[in-house]
């Protein structure tokens, strides 16, 4: 895999520029950012190596290795897994079977042995824990040790399975385990349903059962051997009547991203959260959480949410509600409990926060939730004083951060290990998977990637402190970036600049092959062949430092020219008139083939009610330049949605073409967003956008039912006549409006280098003559 930006060391502070002091707090700016792979397929979970090397699995069992040095990805395997596919999305096979989680043992480097946590292809429905060992460059699969079976059920839509490994400072292996039940039908409330022939709708059957391993952080100690044994300290001594050994936390629903402090003997970890977004009878909304284990215990799902906010005891059939859970005196009352009925007294979390703004916690935001925690920075583990390595302002930090909101945070501890304070550390993301330190101070932060499923647009970046040294500033200007062959382009640096102002080296790049071809501020480059290029400018300060700016050059054609005509040069239309138009158009290079095609002339004709001149473009994803468009982008929509193609939800042309001629569409598709819901378009739920105004969701609900409207006409030719709209029955109405017209020509193009496109466009403002 190649990468067009070169790979930048730590580096030393500039002689030139004063240094902050150690402790200080250290901007983006100090950081370098380096993708080291990309194009991952719905990646899970990654460990740094000791060597510098990262591996990497995906939900479908994809395991890679990735070379930061060589700038390499590799596929190493793909482990047979089960795995919900992209044609079955609307079965009920379990949601999130695969693979799940990856941890390098500690002595890695002399073993090889790493272990994997995931659900096999076999005719038992279960997980498996399992060590094998990294030899040669190569995993060999035959070297599987199964150290544990989870059981699990895979139908009825079940979901959370958990997955997360990490080890302690003890050499204990700490692996995270979902409730494995549906969570679709029980309100976004406690899932807690005794009827007889609800067994995958009862989470206290697995998460509030002592003697099962579902919904748990569970804590062994692999042996060499193959086998494990218990460590002291965990939740049921062995030997415990109806309960499992390996038990560390009970109580979770899906606690997704496990970190062990390096220094102490705490674990912290992720909660998803149930769906309700407000309080009702049967208990609290719903909360993710951020949990922070001292000792063994049980956190309290499903009886329990957030900070101990208990449910009520609530019967599914007759809709009555009981009491209300004791946090301290804890009861399994369901009937496919196994273990103890009386269980330990819960443990609240150390941090949660519902869709709306937590009063608490206010940094979080609002929206999508999907907690996720670690690693815990502590001096002498990832963060000190020699180069590379975080500063000082790092010690006693814990990274959280949030797959929906695609964001991470910075939590401060205190000497007892007490929340102490929070501040926005990074934004902007692709869905964060997963974040782990590395030994030298590196962080490699794991991009799962656009949707909720079947991407291919995961990707792994290296971020790493690179001393008190404020990178340049890189400017690049082209004196063309389309031209025949042969092409000359002047290109400059002018503007680039270093704020310690230290000289700088230019190095240009026109391969994108990440070699240098050119070096100097100024430079000429004649262009012989056909194709699109790609011109990176590198430049780099007295220690080091780098920054890039990038272009792209096409080479063997150049840009057509097209101009519209409107009879009588009017400035104005008037309603139900018709207005002939012409269209004048060249390209040098069709011209030269004898080749200019009036029938790549179309004319696009829009008409505007409020007389706004839409935008060019359209935002990413295809939707049209709106209000609402920029709410579904904040609003992490796109997580779920996507214009055109199923996703996780239904395709937003698919519920413009639904309900586009239904009375108060908008309404009801805002009242949607709002409360969310379910088995409208499948079983996966809408969580209820409780983050939103009733405004805000219209606006939204407008922008996706304008996709199934029409939005103009599109003639085609060089030449041809326009038809302005009839004229409104209200007066108000028929005083504004504009008539958008644009003429586009698209050349022929050629092999390897494409079409080019030239765009004219008039706006004609209404003349309501009655």
């Amino acid at each position: 895999m190649k990468h067009r930006l070169p790979l930048l060391a730590a580096l030393a502070v500039s002689p030139l520029g004063a240094a902050p002091a150690p402790d200080s707090k250290p901007g983006p700016e100090y950081f370098v950012n380096e993708v080291i792979a990309e194009n991952l397929r719905d990646p899970i979970e990654c460990a740094p190596a000791p060597d510098g090397r990262v591996f990497n699995v995906g939900r479908e069992g994809h395991i890679w290795l990735c070379d930061p040095a060589a700038r390499s990805t590799r596929l190493l395997t793909v482990l047979p897994v089960t795995h919900l596919h992209e044609e079955d999305q609307k079965s009920d096979f379990a949601r999130e079977d695969g693979l799940n989680g990856i941890a390098l043992a500690p002595d890695f480097a002399t073993t090889g042995n790493l272990f994997l946590y995931y659900s096999p292809k076999t005719e038992k429905s279960e997980y498996r824990l399992s060590r094998f060992t990294f030899r040669d460059g190569n995993l060999d699969l035959s070297s599987e040790k199964i150290l544990l079976t989870v059981h699990t059920e895979r139908d009825k839509r079940t979901c959370h399975h958990g997955g997360s490994l990490a080890f302690d400072r003890h050499g204990n292996l700490l692996l995270t385990t979902g409730d494995n039940t549906n969570p679709f039908e029980s309100d976004g409330s406690s899932p807690s349903d005794a009827r007889s022939d609800r067994t995958q709708w009862d989470a206290l059957r697995s998460a509030g059962n002592t003697n099962d391993l579902r919904g748990k952080v569970l804590r062994i100690t692999p042996k060499p051997d193959g086998t494990y044994s218990i460590p002291a300290g965990n939740l049921f001594p062995p030997g415990t009547a109806l309960t499992r050994p390996e038990i560390y936390v009970m109580g979770c629903r899906n606690p997704y991203r496990i970190a062990a402090d390096p220094a102490r003997d705490t674990i912290y970890w992720g909660e998803v959260g149930p769906d309700a977004g407000d309080d009702s009878k049967r208990g609290s909304r719903g909360f993710d959480e951020v949990n922070q284990a001292r000792r063994a215990g049980n956190h309290g799902w499903p009886l329990f949410i957030g900070d101990s906010q208990p449910y009520v005891r609530y019967n599914f059939d007759t809709k009555e509600l009981g009491e209300k859970n004791n946090p301290q005196k804890p009861v399994n009352w369901s009937p496919r409990n196994t273990g103890l009925k009386e269980l330990p007294p819960v443990v609240p979390a150390f941090i949660w926060y519902p869709y709306k703004e937590s009063e608490k916690f206010p940094l979080l935001g609002t929206g999508g939730r999907n907690a996720m925690a670690g690693p815990v920075l502590r001096a002498g583990h990832g963060v000190g004083d020699a180069p590379g390595l975080l500063p000082k302002y790092f010690d006693s930090k814990l990274f959280t951060y949030d797959w929906m909101r695609s964001k991470i945070w910075l939590v401060s501890l205190d000497a007892q290990e007490n929340y102490a304070g929070m501040e926005v550390w990074r934004g902007g993301l692709k869905h964060p998977m997963d974040f782990e330190l590395a030994k030298d101070g590196s962080l490699f932060l794991l991009e799962y990637g656009t949707n909720w499923y079947f991407n291919n647009d995961g990707r792994l970046t290296r971020i790493r402190f690179a001393g008190w040294n404020l990178p340049p500033v890189a400017k690049l200007s082209a004196s063309a970036h389309a031209v025949a062959l042969p092409g000359k382009v002047d290109f400059s640096a002018k503007g680039s600049s270093d704020p310690e102002k230290t000289a700088l080296t230019y190095a240009w790049d026109f391969n994108g092959d990440g070699k240098a071809d050119a070096t100097g501020s100024e430079v000429t480059k004649t262009f012989d062949t056909a194709g699109r290029f790609p011109v990176t400018l590198t430049v780099t300060d007295a220690d080091g430092r780098s920054a890039t700016a990038s272009t792209e050059v096409i080479a063997g054609n150049t840009v057509p020219t097209v101009k519209l005509e409107l009879a009588g040069n009017p400035k104005t239309f008037a309603w139900g008139s018709k207005l002939a138009y012409k269209v004048s158009f060249d390209d040098a290079e069709d011209r030269a083939a004898n080749r200019l095609d009036p029938a790549r002339v179309r004319v696009e004709v829009e008409f505007d009610a409020d007389g706004q001149v839409p935008a060019e473009d359209a935002l990413p994803g295809g939707l049209p330049d709106t209000a609402g468009a920029a709410l579904i982008k904040a609003n992490n929509c796109f997580s779920c949605h996507q214009v055109g193609a199923q996703s996780v939800g239904p395709a937003y042309l698919a519920v413009a073409a639904k309900y586009v001629k239904q009375p108060n569409a908008a309404d009801y598709l805002a009242g949607k967003i709002l409360s969310g819901g379910v088995d409208v378009w499948g079983h996966t739920p809408m969580p209820p956008q409780v983050q939103l105004k009733k405004e805000q969701t219209l606006l939204i609900a407008d922008t996706i039912l304008s996709l199934a409207k029409s939005r103009g006409t599109v003639l085609t030719g060089a030449s041809g006549e326009i038809s302005a709209p009839p004229r409104p029955s209200d007066d108000k109405a028929a005083a504004k409006g504009a008539l958008v017209i644009t003429a586009i020509y698209e050349d022929q193009g050629l092999p390897g280098v494409g079409t080019l496109i030239a765009r004219q466009r008039l706006v004609l403002k209404v003349e309501d003559k009655k």
